[in-house]
């Protein structure tokens, strides 16, 4: 009878087990964001195993030779520097690799409101997980989403440790070295297997795959280019881009004229003229992109308004009804502003690292915009700019299609306009204040 082994596995079951383990845990994110691989982490790991020991005694001696690696991966800190450009270099520019499914954290929408927007597509837009089921390989992949985690961590202001600071600083070094794009394929054309996108639907999502011929990646890269006599001319990358959902099958993502719900794809440039500061204004939603918060909003003022446009005009009726949709107001209010302290952070950090003529042109590019970017360049919440925005928001509602196909739209009488307007002005001054 062959004997059967209830207790300790075999010494070196027990070693490869044990190194897995120690891979996998929170402890070894680190050793992986510096690019350090599973196979060199476990050798060491596996070496650093005494078999008399106790499992606590191997489980330090295991995470004291992996830190053993970081430490001797940040004293060569050049030689780690390069891995990671290599690796952002890499995954930038490709994707290609099929992957096991499809839930990749790469994909073809932004929406990122710090100063240095990542110069390719990445999924996340309206919070909504958008998965696609191709990119180069799962390794570069994987470590590169980990150094952008860690980047991100430094945008955030959080703290960060040594070997991360380490992390974010090549990470953005490498992404100023991608430039605008003009030297990379992938600005001039996106992998058209990019394939799958999940949408929105009651309690879940409903996965569409393929998207239409020639796919979102042939809409990404033609906007992105001028087709002139056949010769394909460079020009900047589009500030917005929009795949509808609509028409009589609502899974067909090619009915543009009977759109009922646009998805917008953003490719930020990071060239550092003023004009492309404003596409990345823009790109941070101050514009007032209808995110899901400002459709909830515009949406339950078209409740009220639906429901007592036959109440008489006096104006005491008017102000009470106007006063009770506060809290849709309110909410577009709060949201408008955020975006705008947002946008005015992002620039005044990015204009921190310019010589003082390039403050000024990047200023004054931004204030001939108008008076939002004008008061976002200034770093100051004014009376114009409350208003323009205003006047924005309620361009927004006036119009705006309430219920399903065929539902009445919202038409705003100039006394109406006006009194919304007052009452979005007195929020906002409240959101600003």
């Amino acid at each position: 009878m062959q004997e059967f082994n209830a207790g300790r596995p075999r010494w070196e079951d027990y070693k490869l087990l044990f190194a897995a383990i120690v891979y996998e845990s929170a402890r070894s994110k680190g050793a992986r964001a510096l690019g350090i691989g599973r196979d060199e982490i476990e050798k060491a790991v596996m070496a650093a195993f005494v078999e008399s020991a106790s499992d606590i005694e191997n489980w330090n001696a295991g995470i004291a030779a992996m830190e053993g690696l970081v430490a001797a991966r940040l004293s060569s800190g050049d030689e780690a520097a390069g891995k990671i450009k290599s690796i952002v270099r890499e995954f930038a520019a490709h994707f290609t690799g099929k992957l096991t499914n499809s839930h990749a954290t790469t994909g073809g929408v932004v929406a990122r409101p710090d100063p240095d927007p990542l110069p390719f597509l990445y999924a996340g837009a309206f919070g909504y997980k958008v998965p696609l089921d191709y990119i180069k390989n799962a390794g570069a992949s994987s470590a590169f989403i980990r150094m952008r985690d860690v980047y991100e961590k430094s945008l955030a202001g959080q703290p960060l440790e040594a070997h991360e600071a380490m992390v974010a600083k090549a990470f953005k070094e490498a992404l100023k070295e991608l430039g605008s794009g003009e030297d990379r394929d992938v600005n001039a054309t996106v992998d058209w297997r990019l394939r799958q996108i999940m949408l929105p639907k009651d309690d879940g999502y409903v996965v569409l795959t393929p998207l239409s011929s020639g796919g979102i990646s042939k809409m990404v890269a033609d906007r992105a280019y001028d087709v002139d006599g056949g010769q394909r001319k460079r020009r900047f990358l589009a500030e917005k881009l929009t795949l509808p959902v609509g028409g009589n099958n609502r899974q067909n993502v090619t009915a543009f004229p009977e759109a009922e719900t646009a998805w917008l794809f953003r490719v930020p440039n990071v060239s550092t003229n003023g004009d492309v500061i404003y596409r990345r204004l823009a790109n941070s939603g101050f514009s007032l992109v209808e995110t899901p918060d400002l459709r909830d909003a515009i949406r339950e003022y078209a409740d009220w308004y639906l429901a007592n446009r036959c109440v008489p005009g006096k104006d005491t009726v008017l102000s009470r009804r106007i006063e009770r949709a506060a809290s849709g107001i309110g909410l577009i209010a709060y949201y408008a502003m955020e975006q705008v302290m947002e946008a005015m952070e992002a620039v005044h950090d990015y204009l921190d690292g310019l010589t003082a003529e390039e403050k000024r042109k990047a200023r004054a590019a931004l204030e001939e915009k108008g008076a939002i970017e004008a008061a976002i360049a200034s770093y100051e919440i004014t009376r114009d700019l409350i208003e323009a925005l205003a006047d924005l928001i309620v361009k927004k509602i006036d119009g705006a299609k309430y219920g399903k196909k065929n539902a009445d739209s919202i038409v705003l009488d100039m006394k109406d306009k006006s009194r919304l307007r007052e009452s979005i002005i007195e929020s906002l001054q409240k959101q600003g204040a």
